[in-house]
């Protein structure tokens, strides 16, 4: 769902950007990562989806340059729909 914040893996907080622009989609990434950081998650999977890849190229490009991102880790699959993010605690 749409800006649904869960967990995945048993204790990692995920948010899904599905059917966001992507203007919402980094204001909806800026308030989850500050809710993870005030909550020490250190590891979080944000889930851009397939489309068009614009979401996928605009928030990665937006992680990598983000002042609370330490790194994005690759996926075990390469091309999965989604983000692994480790933030600065």
């Amino acid at each position: 769902m749409r800006g649904e914040k869960r967990e995945f893996g048993g204790k990692n907080p995920e948010l899904d950007l599905h059917g966001m622009s992507v203007d919402q989609a980094k204001s909806e990434i800026d308030s989850f990562l500050i809710e993870q950081i005030n909550a020490g998650n250190g590891l979080v999977k944000i889930i851009h989806g397939w489309g068009t890849g614009k979401l996928q190229k605009q928030i990665g490009e937006y992680l990598r340059t983000h002042e609370d991102v330490k790194q994005l880790h690759p996926t075990a699959n390469p091309g999965q729909p989604y983000f692994l993010v480790e933030i600065k605690l």
